[in-house]
C-alpha cells in the first residue's frame, strides 16, 4: 500500500498461493500476532490499484466470503507445464504396475496417506515410489514399502520419472486445497497421466468444466 500510495502510476498485483482456510477463519488473541496476520495484511492491502490474484477460478470464488471482500480477486488460470509433453499414443501398463507420489512429501498433499497405502497394498505387482523430495527426513528404502530418491531430483529427471508411471497418487486434503492450487496435479494432467485424488474444490472444478 505505501509503494503505490509513493507512485500514483504503480499498478500492484498480489499472487495468492499455498492458503489454508485457517489462516482467515482463526486469529490470535495476541494483538501482536493479529497486526500481522492474514486479515490484518488483507486489510492494509485495499486499495484501488491493488489487486488480489488467485490461480484457480473456484479460489476466486471463494475468497470473498472468507475476507469480506469489496471486490472478487482476479484469476490467472495455473498454466500446464511445457516441459511435460503426454506420450504419443497409448503405452501398456507396467509389470509391476508403477504409483507415483509426485512432489514434495508434504502432509497437505497427502504423504501419510500414500505411505500407508503402499505399506497395505505392499506387493510384488505393485511398486510405489515417491517422485519428489521428503524434506523432513531422509527415507530409508530399505525400511519402507516404495521407493525414494535420496536428494531432490532436477525438474527434467522429476517429469521423466513421473512420465514413466502409470499412476499418480495424490491425495490432497480438501481444507488446505480449497484455496491452494496444486503444480503436481497440473504436472499429471499435462503428462495425461491417471490420477487417483480426494474429493476437492480443484477437482470437482475441472469436472464442471
Amino acid at each position: 500500500r505505501l509503494l503505490v500510495s509513493l507512485d500514483a502510476g504503480l499498478r500492484l498485483f498480489i499472487v495468492l498461493h499455498g492458503l489454508s482456510p485457517r489462516d482467515f477463519t482463526w486469529r490470535s488473541r495476541d494483538p501482536r500476532r493479529r497486526f500481522f496476520d492474514y486479515r490484518a495484511g488483507m486489510a492494509w492491502a485495499r486499495h484501488p490499484r491493488i489487486r488480489f490474484v488467485a490461480l484457480e477460478q473456484h479460489i476466486a470464488q471463494a475468497l470473498p466470503a472468507l475476507l469480506a471482500m469489496d471486490r472478487a480477486p482476479l484469476t490467472w488460470p495455473h498454466p500446464l507445464p511445457d516441459d511435460c509433453p503426454p506420450d504419443d499414443g497409448a503405452r501398456a501398463v507396467s509389470s509391476p504396475v508403477r504409483i507415483a507420489f509426485p512432489g514434495t512429501a508434504h502432509s497437505n498433499k497427502g504423504f501419510a496417506v500414500f505411505e500407508s497405502a503402499a505399506r497395505r497394498f505392499a506387493s510384488p505387482a505393485l511398486d510405489f515410489e515417491l517422485v519428489g523430495y521428503n524434506p523432513v527426513h531422509r527415507t530409508d528404502n530399505a525400511a519402507v514399502a516404495f521407493r525414494a530418491p535420496t536428494a531432490p531430483l532436477p525438474r527434467g529427471a522429476y517429469v521423466e520419472r513421473l512420465r514413466g508411471a502409470d499412476y499418480a497418487m495424490l491425495p490432497l486434503r480438501e481444507d488446505v486445497y480449497r484455496l491452494t492450487a496444486s503444480g503436481s496435479m497440473m504436472d499429471c494432467i499435462a503428462l495425461r497421466l491417471p490420477l487417483m485424488t480426494t474429493p476437492n474444490d480443484a477437482v470437482l472444478a475441472l469436472e464442471r468444466e
